[in-house]
């Protein structure tokens, strides 16, 4: 039985990909701060954001990680998880990246939240929604591989206007 027993940065488990290469696989010592906390006892967890981050702009640093000890978390923890990388998509949606959460270590004390990334003026939106039905993944060219790239981070939108109610989860229309 072969077991890699090395860290998994959050990079690594998201991939280049709209799907992560280590989905189904199980994987150890992923670290990073508690960027958000859903307390919701339908589906507890939180995002969890890597504060040291590979450099590679088409990998995430960010997750969803599934947890039914969430609600004892605080924005701002430092954390330490071992689970299951899961895939999960609803009809018509694109795949979205999680962690199933099998154990939860808090390193301690609060850290400062790695800042947000700030969309048009760090990163420009392609024109393209998507120029090749997903042959390719290409940030820089496909606005959905753009917002693949940064599944599960803090952004910035600079000088936003809200045109629509709040949903449920406290998403804004912008």
């Amino acid at each position: 039985l072969a077991v890699d027993l090395e860290p998994v940065p959050i990079a690594r488990v998201q991939g280049a990909g709209h799907r992560s290469p280590l989905a189904g696989h199980w994987v150890i010592g992923v670290e990073g701060v508690v960027t958000a906390v859903d307390r919701d006892p339908r589906a507890p967890g939180f995002w969890l954001e890597s504060a040291a981050p590979d450099g590679d702009p088409r990998t995430s640093e960010g997750v969803f990680a599934s947890s039914a000890d969430a609600g004892s978390l605080a924005v701002g923890s430092a954390v330490r998880v071992n689970g299951k990388v899961e895939e999960t998509a609803f009809a018509k949606g694109l795949p979205v990246t999680r962690l199933r959460v099998a154990s939860l270590e808090v390193l301690g004390g609060e850290t400062a939240l790695p800042p947000p990334t700030r969309l048009f003026a760090e990163v420009p939106m392609p024109a393209a929604v998507d120029d090749d039905a997903l042959a390719a993944f290409e940030p820089l060219s496909d606005a959905l591989d753009l917002w693949e790239s940064l599944e599960g981070m803090r952004v910035e939108l600079p000088g936003g206007t809200v045109v629509g109610p709040t949903a449920s989860y406290g998403e804004l229309v912008l």
